[in-house]
């Protein structure tokens, strides 16, 4: 799959990112508009450099949705809590989310706090 963009003023494609996940479950631009965040299956959050189309670094999140950046950038929330986010590495780092405060993890069986485990749901069967 392939994601353009366009600018407003001429329609003419400004970029062309040719590497892009097939399914997209939700987008979000960073607050600076250097950076592009998909969330994509299977389990991922892919994040595009928009000045060069590189893919960034990709995050290996189960079931990602409903992603939004913090107001400086170095968060990124989606629907199981919120990432932080390091832009010190090197383009297509992968790497496993580095959680910040409460979350869900990625089997949803324990809430966690900063990436440790607190609480775990006990799913009981039998009344």
């Amino acid at each position: 799959m392939r994601l353009e963009t366009f600018c407003v003023e001429t329609g003419k494609v400004q970029r062309d990112f040719k590497y892009f996940p097939m399914l997209i479950f939700d987008m979000a631009f960073s607050p600076n508009g250097q950076y592009l965040a998909c969330a994509a299956a299977p389990d991922r959050i892919d994040i595009f450099n928009i000045d060069t189309t590189a893919r960034q670094q990709t995050l290996k999140v189960r079931d990602p949705r409903k992603l939004t950046f913090g107001e400086n950038g170095s968060i990124l929330v989606n629907n199981r809590g919120r990432i932080t986010l390091d832009w010190s590495l090197p383009e297509r780092s992968e790497l496993h989310a580095n959680w910040q405060g409460y979350c869900v993890d990625s089997n949803s069986k324990w809430v966690t706090w900063n990436g440790r485990r607190l609480l775990r749901q006990c799913w009981d069967h039998h009344t």
